[in-house]
């Protein structure tokens, strides 16, 4: 079994079709694991399985059983492992092969006779190209759930702990399966194994601090819906955004932090301005091209004002020159005959209306409290267009909903007195546009937090597609030199009760088309997390719903129920203690 935890808790709900099958639909949050417990207690709380380790790969261990306490363990984790003692944990590793247009069926039996409460089926199953593959479980009254259908989609690996409502009131003695069809004619995969957890109806877990707070997938599935309208910066929905995050920063009682603005220092507004789209081919969403865009500053939209570096002002000067050249159009020249000035180069462009970065601050209370740590995501994406809502669950739902979840456990560390420097959470504006909303940041000083006490970024965008044992990142400085947040990264990773298999460094080309690229051109170090490339071992291009109106919290829950976002909460949560403490 590859996991059974509750911090990885799928949150799958279902819904019954025509014909009787309950299928996986929508998010719905559920109680988190607390990231605080030592190793020990997470054994005993949770029944995690242990993974073998041959070199930097992992074994699937075979079986999932109660741990003995051991000698000298806490009371609290022996405590624990009566209290939990009733929950049915039980996993089989049966490596079947998945053989084109057939189905591979994996059998587990279960003696207890009791009646399910909840229901978390673990799945692992590699494919080495992209097999549509349709994943159902069936119980031992024969009732059926679609728990990954990607028929119309291909993938490559499932892997990952999806809840399954639809089974609450079924008996669970009698032998359970899982069945894997392959539904075209493609390479052989592998079901490594399934394990179920089932928690008896009538008991009940405690929540842990910040519930459903602490689930990314509570705040990506309302990021994403389709009121939201796609988020785009700027537009009444990106507002909403920034309320929701303003009032989950002053819940767990960060403090606004922008001086510069006291009527609302959890804000930052940014006024944007973009030349009219006659000269900005690629503007309009429905205009975005296929797979990564590669959006670098400023390319669709940009700030003006008086205060701008020279540096931004000439960068915007020369986007301008490009964009007439291309369309073959004389420039404007600058009064000055060098540069244009801000008030001259408004008189070229629109203004687009204004949307703020919204921030939070956790006072450090070390030695080292003057400096401060960033967790960024951007909290925009691209609106509407003539095919419908751009959802943008992945893009950046994902990576603001990992930002929200940090949240409730970081805030309890600082309560504590466990953070030496400050941490700043920051969701920028204005991403879509061209990095504007994070280079509007850096080039206006806020009293606390400028760029020059910056001690480390950790940058999340895009981390909650294909399986969950892989990530890739982005750790060097604009030299290409690794930073130091690389060795926190592994010293992160191998923490973990269960750690990624897998970190690619193969998106090295999008250094500066993403967010942190603001903070790496004032030379401080960033680490961008980022779900991963098509191609497992790196590369690959993109998942096909990048900029689609398909980029749905649906499609996180098809490929691996939500964990994947949680798994990465928890590494960036280990990452910034770790720089906050270094």
């Amino acid at each position: 079994m590859s996991r059974v935890r509750p911090e990885r808790q799928g949150q799958a709900w279902s819904q019954t079709t025509a014909d009787g099958l309950a299928t996986t639909r929508e998010s719905r949050p559920a109680p988190l694991a607390d990231a605080k417990q030592s190793p020990a207690e997470r054994a005993s709380d949770a029944f995690e399985s242990k993974a073998e380790r041959t070199g930097a790969q992992k074994r699937k261990a075979a079986s999932l059983t109660t741990p003995a306490t051991p000698g000298g363990a806490s009371v609290r984790g022996a405590q624990a492992q009566l209290k939990l003692r009733e929950i049915i944990a039980k996993a089989v590793s049966p490596n079947l092969a998945i053989r084109d247009q057939d189905t591979a069926v994996a059998r587990l039996a279960i003696a207890d006779s009791t009646t399910v409460g909840s229901l978390e089926v673990d799945v692992d199953i590699d494919h080495p190209a992209r097999g549509q593959l349709l994943v159902t479980l069936v119980g031992p009254s024969g009732k059926r759930a679609i728990i990954s259908d990607h028929t119309l989609g291909a993938t490559y690996n499932i892997k990952g702990t999806w809840e399954v409502p639809a089974f609450a009131g079924e008996p669970t003695n009698g032998e359970w399966k899982l069945e894997v069809q392959d539904t075209v004619a493609a390479k052989t995969g592998t079901l490594r194994s399934f394990g179920l957890r089932i928690v008896p109806a009538g008991m009940t877990i405690p929540q842990p601090v910040g519930g459903a707070d602490a689930d990314p997938m509570t705040h990506i599935t309302y990021l994403a819906a389709d009121a939201m309208r796609g988020r785009k910066s700027p537009s009444p929905e990106y507002t909403a955004a920034a309320a929701y995050v303003e009032g989950l920063a002053k819940k767990y009682g960060l403090l606004g932090p922008n001086v510069n603005n006291p009527s609302a220092p959890y804000l930052q507004p940014v006024q944007l301005y973009s030349f009219t789209t006659a000269l900005c081919p690629g503007h309009e969403v429905d205009a975005q091209p296929t797979g990564r865009s590669h959006v670098t500053t400023f390319e669709r939209g940009f700030y003006l004002d008086e205060q701008m570096p020279q540096e931004t002002l000439e960068l915007i000067n020369a986007r301008y020159e490009k964009l007439m050249k291309d369309a073959g159009a004389l420039a404007t020249p600058p009064l000055d005959g060098h540069l244009r000035s801000a008030d001259e180069l408004k008189k070229l462009a629109r203004a687009d209306g204004s949307m703020p970065n919204v921030m939070g601050l956790l006072p450090g209370t070390g030695p080292h409290k003057d400096e401060v740590i960033v967790v960024m995501a951007h909290l925009d994406h691209l609106g509407t267009g003539m095919s419908g809502v751009f959802n943008g669950a992945d893009d950046n739902a994902s990576g603001s909903g990992v930002v929200l979840a940090a949240m409730p456990e970081l805030a309890a560390a600082q309560q504590r007195g466990e953070l030496d420097r400050s941490v700043l959470f920051l969701w920028t504006a204005a991403e879509e546009q061209g990095l504007v909303g994070s280079t509007y940041f850096v080039d206006h000083p806020i009293p606390g937090i400028s760029v020059d006490k910056v001690a480390g970024v950790l940058n999340l965008d895009m981390v909650s597609r294909w399986d969950d044992e892989r990530i890739s990142v982005i750790d060097v400085d604009k030299s290409g030199k690794p930073t130091y947040l690389r060795d926190l990264l592994a010293t992160a990773n191998a923490s973990m009760s269960d750690p990624f298999n897998t970190v690619n460094r193969d998106i090295n080309q999008y250094l500066n088309a993403q967010d942190g690229a603001a903070f790496t051109r004032k030379g401080k170090d960033v680490l961008l997390i980022f779900e991963g490339e098509a191609n497992p071992s790196g590369g690959g291009g993109d998942n096909a719903d990048y900029h689609r109106i398909t980029d749905d919290t649906e499609q996180i829950i098809r490929e691996n129920g939500g964990s994947k976002p949680r798994r990465v909460k928890d590494l960036a949560i280990r990452v910034v203690k770790l720089a906050a403490n270094r």
